[in-house]
């Protein structure tokens, strides 16, 4: 693989930048992550985050790095996986089912040199699981996927449950490490209501552990993740071990109204290349570098323009209010996109700047890592 050029070294200014460029505001990231590493160095539960977020082993490396951290990270898929061992990460938890031996024979071989565990949510998968690592002379932690939320896999009974855990516990090469799930996605929701949903998905995901438990079945992790809303209210929540997020790092436009606390901390350059009215200019950020699949981009520090629908290559910034745009062919705007873990899928590269010089410049190695 070619990987692409890097035309903008450490040291320069971020104005140098070619456009759209993505970039991390280090001082941003660094308040966020130490803020909520922070609030889970005092609590019984750890943060794991969704290193799939940002698929850059140097940005997991700073979050690993910071007290109230797990030992490790969550990804999506075996290859996401595998570029993050490369990188130095030993802890990796794969959060989506295996179903497939093409797969499993990569996380066997993966699990002989880095801790790996999965989940699951059916008897046929876990015995896959198990003959895969077996046939490597390897082991893995497998946790039960419980369904919280109707729109998402995971056991929907508790006798189910019961049963995963005992066929995980006979299984070889299998250790029956707890319990898993996640809550439902922001969806326009207001904070009350998704605080609301949260509680109820959390009662439902420990009544499985308490089930577990009364029947003898030790359950030494119960991991719930899509929490960066509120991580609060689910780090402080009895019986959880575990709470996975990833936007936390970063404060897309879709969390905003929900994290008060946090700060904006990856965006996009763009640079105005036309300016057809008065109240509208056009940009070089469209659709392929910003990503809108979950909502428009927002103007950062700048509530009275508006990031317009645009085209693929194209983005449009109108006035709020029809007046003239203060912008120039030329200027720079800086998008704040609506759903961040998109927009790191588009990028090759993105920068850390700190005071307006770019501080590291790192390619995003899991980019397109799906499969």
């Amino acid at each position: 693989m070619v990987e692409r050029p890097i035309s903008t070294l450490p040291g320069s200014d971020s104005a140098s930048l070619d456009t759209p460029a993505l970039v991390v505001d280090l001082d941003a990231f660094d308040a966020n992550v130490n803020l909520v590493h922070g609030f889970f160095s005092a609590r019984s539960a750890n943060l794991r985050p969704n290193a799939h977020t940002h698929k850059t082993p140097a940005l997991a490396h700073r979050q690993l790095a910071i007290k109230g951290s797990a030992s490790g990270i969550a990804v999506i898929s075996i290859s996401e996986a595998e570029v993050f061992a490369s990188n130095g990460i030993n802890d990796i938890r794969i959060t989506t089912q295996i179903p497939t031996y093409s797969k499993l024979n990569r996380v066997a071989v993966l699990s002989k040199s880095c801790k790996v565990s999965l989940i699951a949510d059916n008897a046929n998968v876990v015995g896959m699981y198990s003959e895969a690592v077996t046939a490597k002379n390897s082991s893995v932690d497998v946790l039960i996927d419980i369904n919280v939320h109707e729109d998402r896999p995971g056991v929907h009974s508790l006798d189910h449950a019961l049963k995963l855990a005992n066929l995980i516990h006979d299984l070889p090469g299998l250790n029956f490490a707890g319990i898993f799930s996640s809550g439902g996605p922001l969806g326009g929701s207001s904070t009350n209501s998704l605080i609301e949903r949260d509680l109820k998905a959390l009662d439902t995901f420990l009544d499985y552990k308490s089930f577990l438990q009364t029947k003898g079945i030790a359950v030494t992790e119960a991991s719930f993740g899509n929490s960066t809303h509120n991580y609060a209210l689910i780090g402080e929540t009895k019986g959880i071990t575990e709470v996975r997020s990833g936007a936390y790092a970063f404060l897309d436009a879709n969390h905003a109204e929900h994290c008060a606390d946090l700060k904006h901390a990856a965006y996009i350059i763009s640079t105005v290349n036309n300016r057809p009215e008065i109240a509208r200019a056009v940009t070089d950020c469209g659709q392929k570098a910003i990503g809108r699949d979950l909502g428009a981009p927002e103007v950062l520090g700048q509530k009275n323009l508006i990031a317009a629908a645009g085209s693929a290559e194209h983005g449009l910034i109108d006035s709020a209010d029809g007046s003239m745009l203060n912008l120039s062919i030329g200027d720079r705007v800086n998008l704040i996109p609506a759903d961040i873990s998109t927009t790191f899928s588009l990028h090759d590269i993105v920068y850390g700047i700190r005071g307006g010089i770019v501080d590291s410049v790192w390619h995003i190695a899991a980019r397109g890592a799906f499969n």
